[in-house]
């Protein structure tokens, strides 16, 4: 008798996050070319922003990596704004995986990853231009500093 009430008040129901609760956010594409996958990701540490990169950046230069390379707060927050405006904490919480697991040869895979302040992760396999855009931005800004 007493699950009835319990499963009416939304027990078990997931967890509302906001990009507050983010302290990793995480975005790659893995491809057969090398030169098309990369990943990204930014993560606060000691309330700092650290920023890693592995990317190519045109065909004719070689491979670009950096870890742990500080960016503003500002910085952060446009990546973050993105985040919220595109919903893609709540996008990645409802993702469910395809049943049937297809692998094309030519086919990239792209995947989100968030790590929230509570130790909870969320992953999903979620492509989002402005997202890409963004990051390919603080990319470029750190790569010419």
């Amino acid at each position: 008798m007493l699950l009835l009430p319990i499963g009416l008040f939304g027990c078990g129901a997931k967890k509302k996050y906001t990009v507050a609760d983010v302290s990793v956010i995480s975005f790659s594409c893995s491809s057969m070319s090398y030169t098309d996958s990369y990943a990204y990701s930014l993560k606060k540490e000691n309330e700092e922003w650290l920023f890693d990169a592995n990317y190519s950046y045109d065909y004719e230069n070689p491979r670009v990596e950096f870890e742990n390379k500080k960016v503003s707060a500002q910085d952060a927050a446009a990546i973050l704004d993105v985040v919220k405006e595109q919903g893609l904490i709540l996008q990645a919480q409802k993702y469910k995986p395809p049943r049937i697991k297809v692998f094309v040869l030519d086919g990239g895979g792209y995947f989100l990853y968030f790590k929230m302040n509570d130790g909870t992760e969320i992953n999903a396999e979620i492509y989002n231009e402005d997202l890409v855009n963004e990051l390919r931005t603080l990319t470029e800004k750190c790569r010419k500093s």
